[in-house]
């Protein structure tokens, strides 16, 4: 394990400035994670959030310098959350050694949490 990122959101803090502010919704979250947050979008976009935040510990990195929409959040047919770095992300994941990531989200009525490892796979030798 090369590093460990959480992060807590407050569910109605999110929701609050996703209504002020409309446009933010495409700063911080892709298409795909908008189509995935459809059932009961303010909780599932602050999971979300939590997740890019807690990638973004574990790459020793803050908000400016990557964009939110670097690392993706996909589901799989399992409901398995999966993530996809790109861009600066990528970058950065390649240079500190991450080879792979687990994600585990969770949520109670007023704040969603994520938790992120960074995983490097142990080298065998000949």
């Amino acid at each position: 394990m090369l590093g460990v990122g959480i992060d807590l959101v407050e569910i109605e803090r999110l929701r609050a400035a996703l209504a002020r502010q409309p446009s933010l919704r495409h700063r911080l979250f892709t298409d795909h994670e908008l189509e995935l947050a459809q059932s009961d979008p303010a909780v599932q976009l602050a999971m979300f959030f939590a997740a890019k935040e807690s990638v973004m510990k574990v790459l020793g990195r803050g908000m400016s310098s990557m964009d939110f929409t670097e690392i993706e959040l996909q589901s799989t047919q399992s409901s398995e959350q999966m993530l996809q770095l790109s861009g600066r992300a990528a970058v950065r994941a390649a240079q500190v050694g991450v080879e792979s990531w687990q994600l585990t989200m969770t949520h109670t009525t007023e704040m969603a949490q994520a938790l992120v490892l960074g995983l490097a796979h142990p080298r065998t030798e000949i």
